[in-house]
């Protein structure tokens, strides 16, 4: 099954599973151009402190690949009933660390 995020393709579709007790997901990334192309992997990502607070049970999403400035890294932390609360990304041209601080649910 393939699934369509911008104009790229999630093989299989992004999967997000707060099951800890599950072996590490693995899948592909490929852009619609074919010009980026990722290899992903979600594992349990462990305590994570972000300025908003401690989340003690969280999953890390790793994508390794390649586009058109070269190799990069990008590693994304999500707590359930939360979503991201952190995301690191580290390419040849940049390096970047974003951290919640607050959110708001909907009505």
């Amino acid at each position: 099954m393939k699934y369509d995020i911008n104009g790229g393709l999630y093989i299989p579709p992004f999967p997000l599973v707060y099951d800890t007790a599950q072996a590490p997901v693995k899948w592909q990334y490929v852009s619609g151009n074919g010009k980026m192309s990722y290899e992903c992997e979600q594992t349990e990502g462990g305590p994570v402190q972000v300025p908003l607070g401690r989340y003690e049970r969280t999953i890390l999403v790793t994508m390794k690949g390649s586009d058109r400035s070269g190799e990069s890294t990008l590693k994304c932390w999500y707590a359930e009933g939360v979503g991201l609360i952190r995301e690191y990304e580290k390419s040849p041209t940049f390096e970047v660390l974003l951290e919640l601080k607050s959110f708001s649910q909907p009505p």
